[in-house]
């Protein structure tokens, strides 16, 4: 409510100081080109405007820029956490490379019960050694 309200008082005060120098005037010389009679509120409303454009561009650059920064950050956290991932697994296989017999091991049951159950689908007409367990 006070912002309101000031900003009526604000708009007022500019009313007045726009009709009480209604005719004081000024020559401005824009870029080589000059001009006579111009009403220096006028110049200085439209300095005012020119001012809030440039800040309104300034405003978006940062924002981009801001907004291109956090999507590097995050993009360099997501590569660091791949990283990690990738070296702690590197570190398990060569823990597990490391211990004699463990992989070799692991991998010989495997393969044997694959052989087993392969057997037996072929001989017992599709049951295999865990299924004839489960049944009894």
């Amino acid at each position: 409510m006070v912002r309101i309200v000031v900003s009526v008082i604000l708009l007022v005060a500019l009313a007045f100081i726009v009709i009480g120098n209604q005719g004081v005037t000024a020559a401005i010389n824009l870029f080589g080109a000059r001009v006579e009679s111009v009403p220096v509120v006028a110049i200085a409303l439209f300095s005012f405007a020119v001012g809030v454009v440039y800040s309104l561009f300034l405003y978006i650059a940062q924002f981009m820029h801001g907004r291109k920064k956090k999507a590097l950050e995050a993009r360099h956290r997501e590569v660091t956490e791949r990283e990690r991932a990738v070296t702690e697994r590197e570190e398990e296989a060569r823990r597990t490379a490391e211990k004699p017999g463990a992989a070799e091991g692991a991998a010989g049951a495997g393969e044997a019960r694959t052989a087993w159950q392969g057997v037996v689908r072929f001989l017992g007409g599709g049951k295999d050694k865990d299924s004839k367990d489960k049944d009894t």
